[in-house]
């Protein structure tokens, strides 16, 4: 993809400098008609991926409907749909997606409608938007203080737990965040279900 200079973009900060990028990614794979792209974020990194995980979620993808798979969600309220593949009701952290061309024909006409304040691992949490996660994180990423941090959701709540969990210097905890994030979904439901036959 040809560099873009002189960006005009709708307000000057990072939400909308990231949202453009990814209308340009989109663009061009909708251009190139792609039908599923894996967009990393210059700060990923991969670890304890095996072959039968790559398998097993390109099976998962070429047979299913999905808009998103997320390799490393850090909180996400979901389900297993299966044992290795979780069916996420909201998930956050874009930093290692595979994303359908569905998904790329969404968001290229929500970006042309207008150019919204909402960054781009929000947007997707569409109630319409399908996104799914795998059983385990096999793509990670770091959390310092960046510009960008700032204009996170909740920011200081984000920042004060990232501190506590060291996620701004270790991935070791994705996976058991993984599990408590199954957990509290699974309770959730648990309650509702038990509230509802009362």
């Amino acid at each position: 993809m040809a560099m873009l200079t002189n960006k005009q973009l709708y307000k000057q900060n990072t939400v909308h400098d990231l949202n453009d990028a990814y209308y340009h990614v989109f663009l061009h794979a909708s251009n190139h008609k792609y039908t599923n792209i894996l967009v990393l974020e210059d700060d990923f990194f991969f670890d304890n991926i095996t072959q039968d995980d790559v398998h097993d979620i390109g099976i998962f993808i070429n047979n299913n409907d999905y808009h998103i798979y997320n390799l490393g969600p850090v909180f996400f309220i979901g389900i297993h749909s299966n044992f290795r593949h979780i069916l996420n009701f909201y998930s956050s952290t874009a930093h290692s997606i595979i994303y359908n061309k569905s998904y790329f024909e969404y968001y290229i006409e929500y970006y042309n409608k207008q150019n919204s304040d909402l960054p781009c691992d929000i947007l997707y949490n569409n109630i319409n938007i399908i996104k799914y996660s795998y059983y385990k994180p096999l793509c990670f990423q770091l959390f310092p203080l960046t510009e960008n941090s700032h204009s996170w959701c909740f920011s200081k709540l984000c920042r004060f737990l990232i501190n506590l969990i060291n996620l701004d210097k270790s991935h070791f905890m994705y996976y058991p965040l993984t599990i408590l994030w199954l957990s509290i979904t699974y309770m959730i439901m648990i309650c509702a279900i038990r509230q509802c036959s009362l």
